[in-house]
């Protein structure tokens, strides 16, 4: 397994070698000679995983979180203790995490 580090530097290496992964390899063992690198599809294999695990991809989760039906427990539990105030609080009362609640 690689670290963030050098997949960061693999996946630059690639985009500097205009996707040529032979060349990406080449390039990236001269760079960094001490590093692992077994095969030149590793750089592909890397930006499909990226592709496909991008964080923008965690928004939707996100929105699904803070919809309307937990926009409603939110309300109805500030509404029965209006001392409830506090993240925390709410998320327990609710069962919403912490960051979904606003």
């Amino acid at each position: 397994m690689h670290t963030n580090d050098e997949k960061t530097d693999m996946i630059l290496i690639y985009g500097e070698s205009k996707k040529n992964t032979v060349l990406a390899l080449r390039l990236y063992r001269q760079h960094y000679p001490a590093r692992r690198a077994s095969t030149d599809k590793i750089f592909k294999r890397l930006e499909m995983s990226l592709r496909e695990n991008w964080p923008s991809n965690k928004k939707t989760r996100r929105n699904i979180a803070t919809g309307e039906e937990n926009e409603v427990l939110v309300t109805e539990a500030v509404e029965t203790n209006p001392h409830i105030y506090v993240k925390e609080q709410l998320a327990k009362e609710t069962g919403i995490s912490q960051t979904s609640v606003n």
